[in-house]
Order: structure tokens, then C-alpha cells, then sequence
């Protein structure tokens, strides 16, 4: 089971046909390219949200600090392509000086204002920004998925 959102993608039987012709290894290559354009449309979203609620007197933006990133277990574990979007660096606040080299500083605070605590209220800006994109997502998937066969079948 996954934290995140899963998305099951279905009217794209041209290209699904076309990638089963290939090798698996090109399959999972297309996959994965079609699955990182997807998660790109999250990552700017989610990126959007931050930046308005980043404080610019401070050195440290959440926004500069969220990614996209593969990953492999959980690919192999659906036997797909697994994209992930995450804020670099982690939530443990405990190491912050640790995580001063990322491109926004050190942002482990960033999971405090995205659930909130009992002091402050919630201010997400990642769950929204896949909640509200599905159809985006989807576009940009689908975009892709076919792109990749039209160049793998040039080869």
C-alpha cells in the first residue's frame, strides 16, 4: 500500500498495444518517461502552492525543494513505472543543519505546515496540488505514452 495517489489509466489501447510490441526493458522505459511527465504536472502545482505560502523574509523555500524522484522498489513492486513527488530533504527536524545544501535550504518544517500541529492550522500545498490535477495528469500521461511509442517504433 502507498501513501499517495494512484492513478489507473484507461482509453489508451492504441498505445498500450504499441508498447506491448516492444522489448520489456523499452516498455518499462516509456512507462517511465510517460510517469515523470505526469508527476512533473504535480511537482509545479505543488510548487505553485508553496511559493504561496513560503515567507520570502526567510532563506529557506519549500518550494525550491520539491521533486520528482523514481522509485525503483516500488516499481518493481507493481511491475510498472512509480514516480514519486516529495519536499527533499525529509521532516526530520532534528538534522536541519544537515540539509542546509539543498537548493532551498533546510526545509524539514515543511511537513508542520502542510498537516499543521496543535498550535497552527494546516496549510497544504501538496495534497492539493494532486487532488486537484487529475485530468492534467492524465493529459500529460497520455501525451507522452504516445510520443514514446511513435519514437520507439523509429527505431
Amino acid at each position: 500500500m502507498t501513501d499517495g495517489l494512484d492513478f489507473n489509466i484507461q482509453g489508451l489501447d492504441a498505445a498500450v498495444r504499441g508498447m506491448k510490441s516492444f522489448s520489456p526493458k523499452l516498455q518499462k522505459r516509456g512507462l517511465a518517461a510517460a510517469a515523470r511527465k505526469g508527476a512533473n504536472v504535480i511537482r509545479d502545482a505543488a510548487r505553485a502552492n508553496a511559493r504561496a505560502i513560503d515567507d520570502p523574509q526567510t532563506a529557506e523555500l519549500i518550494a525550491k525543494n520539491i521533486s520528482t524522484q523514481g522509485s525503483r522498489r516500488l516499481s518493481r513492486k507493481i511491475s510498472g513505472a512509480a514516480i514519486r513527488v516529495g519536499v527533499m530533504g525529509g521532516a526530520d527536524i532534528r538534522k536541519r543543519d544537515e540539509k542546509s545544501g539543498l537548493p532551498g535550504g533546510a526545509t524539514q518544517h515543511w511537513r508542520l505546515v502542510e498537516f499543521g500541529t496543535e498550535d497552527t492550522p494546516a496549510q497544504p500545498f501538496l495534497r492539493p496540488a494532486g487532488e486537484t490535477n487529475h485530468q492534467n495528469v492524465l493529459e500529460a500521461v497520455a501525451t507522452e505514452l504516445e510520443k514514446q511509442v511513435t519514437k520507439l517504433e523509429l527505431l
